[in-house]
């Protein structure tokens, strides 16, 4: 039987795993069924010390709403990350210089950011890179929508993202690839 006290990693407990799909990236909160899936792949242990997924597997939250945030699967093709290493099971810790709390804040801080650029940095252990991922802003909007055309996905994130990502433009067309990727208006 699993285990139902409050995780860092959770267990899924017959829900559908969050996910939210920003150009090449696909983030999702990290679960223990989500490593249990690893399977026999090697323990994300390639750095000096272990990865944030294996030191915090069966940590509390050390505060409310806490979650990992992994990229959890390779890359999409893309030509934006031509140069970069793929970070298949890197745990984000920041984008923008913002520290990640959880998926949701992930997608709020894309969602809120007007910035040019956006960095994608990720947890200092446990990846085969520690480099930091810098993107146009629209270029990662173009190649979501890209993306998401050429694999016939249907919406770039979990039902309980939706309105989290629309918020930032509640006028814009309620189609997820339009409302994913048409670039928010600036702020004034």
């Amino acid at each position: 039987m699993r285990s139902e006290r409050e995780l860092v990693i959770p267990y899924l407990m017959d829900r559908s795993p969050r996910f939210f799909i920003f150009g090449p990236f696909v983030f999702s909160q990290t679960t223990q069924d989500y490593l249990d899936r690893l399977g026999n792949q090697p323990p994300p242990t390639l750095g000096r010390r272990p990865s944030p997924l294996v030191t915090r597997r069966y940590d509390k939250p050390a505060f409310e709403n806490e979650e990992l945030v992994v990229v959890s699967s390779p890359l999409f093709p893309s030509r934006i990350t031509r140069g970069y290493d793929d970070p298949n099971r890197s745990v984000v810790s920041e984008v923008n210089g913002i520290p990640v709390k959880n998926l949701r804040h992930l997608v709020e801080i894309l969602r809120d950011s007007r910035d040019e650029r956006i960095s994608f940095k990720f947890a200092s252990s446990g990846v085969l890179t520690h480099e930091t991922m810098v993107f146009n802003r629209g270029d990662l909007l173009e190649a979501t929508a890209k993306i998401l055309e050429e694999n016939g996905i249907r919406y770039p994130y979990s039902a309980d993202l939706r309105p989290v990502w629309e918020a930032a433009n509640p006028t814009a067309p309620k189609s997820a690839q339009m409302t994913c990727c048409a670039v928010p208006p600036a702020a004034n």
